[in-house]
Formats: C-alpha cells, structure tokens, sequence
C-alpha cells in the first residue's frame, strides 16, 4: 500500500501521458507535471509534451498551398512555452515560410511590411522588398493619374503628399505620423478649393484600394 501511495499513483499518471499520441493528449502531461512537479518521469513528460505541442502547432498551421493560414499556431501553441524547446527552430522556420506565404499569396502591403519587420535576415527578404515597392509604385501612379485630371492642383501639395507615398514606400512603413506647428492656421475642409479637395478624395480612394 505505502508503495503504491508512493510510486503506483504517479506511475499511472506518467503512463496516461507518455502513452498519449493525440494532441490533446497534452492535457495528461499537464496533469503529471501539475500533481508531481519532481516526480521520477518528469523530464521524459515534459519532453512528450514538448512534442505534442508542436504537433498541435503544425496541426493548425496551413496546408501546402497556405489556403488556409493561421501561422501565429506556432507562436501560441509551442514557442510561447517551448521558446527554447526540442523543435523551436523548426517551429521559427516553419512560422517565417508560412507568412511569406500568406504575404506573396495576397500581395498585402501591410502582411509584406511586417514579415520584412518580423524575418529582417530572411531568404526572402530580397522578394519581399521589390514586391512591396511594385504594390507602392501602383499607389504611386495612381496619385499621379488623379493628380493630372486636375490641372489646377496646388503644387506644393501635390508635392508633399507624393513626398509623403515616396517616403512609405522606401523606408518600409504602413504608418506615419505627422506633426504640425500648433501656429499653423487650418482651415475647414469645405473651405478648400474644388480641385485640391477632389485630389486628397482620389488619394483616399486609392488608399481604401489597397490590398488589405
């Protein structure tokens, strides 16, 4: 009785979890490391479920073809608890080919700029930045269209706001901020002329056309 009180009870629990395959098998390693956080198995469990983790991880990441993409399954199901863990390189690896594979597949500006924001060192950095700069150039030559539909533009405004889209697209950025002097007299939206208001609706417009 002693022994079984001893050993018997923790040696059930360790073979409930080691000889789970399926990842919510996950659940008997927890409950093992829970009730004996120094028991006689407790490495050979926490290494089973460092596997199933990942297994989990992969399970929900996508197909080969990234139609269906949900790659932070990485992040929130192994590397979260397993930063250092048996398979985290693999984990990272598989993370960073499955953004740039949502990123490439949809041509998103935004998903473009934060995989060149999360994999700076990546393979595929080089792919990234020209796609990126192609999306920009389009906006680009947008603006331009709408700006020579209006011959009576204000020049130094169309020349901040390309300025502006200019500086986007070279220094890898979704967003900016800009600052203006609190001496600065604005006026009303209305209060501006025609042309100039139809120019910042066409810029909006293209903005709203980004591939989001």
């Amino acid at each position: 009785i002693v022994v079984y009180v001893a050993i018997g009870r923790q040696y059930f629990s360790y073979k409930d979890a080691i000889g789970n395959e399926e990842t919510w098998g996950i659940y008997d390693c927890d409950s093992y490391i829970y009730n004996y956080p120094t028991g006689v198995w407790i490495d050979e469990v926490k290494a089973h479920k460092d596997d199933l983790s990942f297994k989990k991880a992969q399970s929900l990441a996508p197909n080969a073809n990234c139609s269906y993409c949900s790659c932070a399954s990485y992040q929130e199901n192994y590397l979260t608890e397993f930063p250092n863990g048996k398979h985290a390189a693999e984990a990272r690896k598989a993370m960073e080919e499955c953004d740039y594979s949502l990123a490439s597949s949809t041509r998103s500006i935004p998903k473009i700029t934060a995989f060149l924001e999360n994999y700076p060192a990546s393979s595929h950095t080089a792919e990234m930045k020209k796609m990126r700069e192609g999306l920009w150039d389009d906006v680009i030559a947008h603006y331009e269209e709408n700006v020579a539909l209006h011959g009576q533009s204000n020049p130094k405004g169309v020349a901040f706001f390309r300025s502006v889209l200019k500086y986007i697209r070279d220094n890898v950025q979704s967003t900016i901020y800009i600052s203006f002097k609190k001496s600065l007299n604005l006026r009303d939206w209305d209060d501006f002329p025609k042309a100039s208001r139809d120019i910042l609706d066409g810029l909006v417009d293209d903005y709203n056309a980004l591939p989001f």
